[in-house]
């Protein structure tokens, strides 16, 4: 889901928060996903009744239903103030049924703000649809109890996941196994005030690290409200975790199993510590009370460059219509120029019927089928099909082009049902940092320590 930008004081105590950055209010959230917190409760009492009746029966699921009708339910968080839903109804449904008779496509929208919640919940009571879009975070948290199928062994299944971008498609990976495909996706780029770099002798947005840093010293100056600063930031995973990576640094361990010696490292700490001296030094700002949110900030001059989704385009051209802004890719450290994955995948449920596996497994191809990746580009979803790309409708969209470049590149946040609370551990420790109330190794520690104790769960 896509992030929406909060004042710091606000986002600072997000992080744990359901719904949602990779996905969004407009179904192409950021923020995303830090991941639930609430799910703990719902998940032991949901694990033994959702993984029970059919659990067995989609993996060996035939790619056809046996021909008779079946309805199919479809639980999704599109916006539906938007363009979104009535482009899911009016052409994405009608278009798969008209080459699927014998499929009907129930839609059922629902709100982002208790999605997760709903999900979890029906979980424990085994009261699940055939398939859903849900926030990307979700997919471990809803494999863990035994509710999605296992999709690796379905035919035509690897064709599909070598269709999308990497980044999205590992958010669907729970111990080894696919759980689900991405079905929308977003990043995050930096977008800058050329007018701000050109005053500064800046004739060209910072391609490295070292080159960001320089900058971030001829952007920033002055005092109180006249101040302006080189960068904004925050401090969970979806701001940060491009920080971290760019620098060679990482969050957990490959396997997701362990935070100490990954987020207390050597590389993950340096980040840490040098976008504390920025702070300190007046050059970046993000996180004390009073900040301007990322894309108000930097329409009205306060800060020169922010990173934010693609939604950020419609958000300044409807608030700053005068406003003339340009998106370079995240500059390149150690690690290279790593983005951020947010998103939405699809999952199918395994307390369907085969006939209804089948049908919703039909559903899904088609939803990754260019057809339908077009038709949604068009009301603002960022497609998972790397190839469209090149395709000319794709290509009409030009906000588009910096995202799907970084893309390429972008990694997903740790693929783990802990991951709201190893979020949390996180951004409790860089705040700390950040303000000026605890020493980076110190604070890096205790949250690998703590986030130690809850990947062991």
């Amino acid at each position: 889901m896509k992030a929406k930008m909060y004042t710091t004081a606000t986002t600072l105590v997000l992080a744990s928060a359901i719904g949602l950055t990779g996905c969004g209010s407009s179904g192409n959230n950021g923020n995303a996903g830090s991941g639930s917190t609430a799910s703990s409760s719902a998940s032991s009492s949901a694990s033994s009744s959702a993984s029970s009746a059919a659990s067995n029966a989609a993996s060996s699921a035939p790619a056809t239903t046996s021909g008779k009708k079946v309805e199919i339910t479809f639980w999704n968080t599109y916006n539906q103030t938007s363009a979104e839903t009535k482009q899911l109804q009016e052409v994405i449904i009608p278009a798969f049924e008209k080459t699927h008779p014998n499929i009907h496509v129930k839609n059922v929208p629902m709100p982002t703000e208790s999605f997760n919640q709903k999900l979890l919940v029906s979980a424990a009571g085994a009261q699940l649809p055939d398939a859903a879009r849900i926030d990307i975070v979700m997919t471990p948290q809803l494999a863990k109890l035994g509710t999605l199928v296992e999709q690796d062994a379905l035919e035509g299944f690897d064709e599909l996941k070598n269709k999308v971008f990497p980044g999205p498609l590992s958010t669907n990976l729970y111990q080894g196994k696919t759980y689900g495909i991405p079905l929308d996706t977003n990043t995050k780029v930096i977008l800058y005030n050329p007018e701000m770099l050109s005053k500064a002798g800046i004739d060209a947005p910072p391609k490295t690290m070292d080159e960001f840093v320089d900058a971030l010293g001829k952007l920033s100056g002055g005092k109180g409200s006249s101040a302006t600063f080189g960068y904004m930031l925050a401090s969970d995973l979806w701001w940060l975790g491009p920080w971290v990576w760019s620098n060679g640094g990482q969050i957990l361990s490959e396997d997701l199993t362990k935070a100490t010696g990954y987020m207390n490292g050597e590389k993950t700490v340096a980040a840490i510590e040098k976008l504390a001296q920025l702070g300190k030094d007046g050059k970046v700002t993000g996180f004390h009370n009073g900040d301007l949110g990322g894309t108000d900030g930097l329409a009205k001059g306060k800060y020169a460059m922010i990173d934010d989704g693609p939604w950020a385009f419609d958000v300044l051209k409807k608030q700053y219509p005068d406003f003339k802004f340009e998106a370079a890719q995240y500059p390149a450290g150690e690690g290279g120029s790593i983005g951020v994955v947010g998103g939405e995948n699809f999952v199918m449920f395994n307390t369907s019927d085969a006939d209804h596996q089948a049908a919703a497994y039909e559903f899904e191809k088609f939803m990754l089928s260019d057809e339908a990746q077009v038709a949604m580009a068009k009301v603002g979803q960022m497609p998972v099909v790397a190839s469209l790309a090149d395709n000319p409708d794709i290509k009409a969209i030009t906000y588009f082009a910096p995202y799907l470049e970084q893309l390429k590149t972008a990694q997903g946040r740790p693929s783990t049902p802990a991951y709201g609370q190893v979020d949390k551990f996180f951004s409790d420790a860089v705040t700390k940092v950040l303000l000026g109330k605890a020493k980076t190794q110190q604070a890096l520690d205790e949250a690998a320590k703590q986030a130690d104790a809850v990947l062991a769960l």
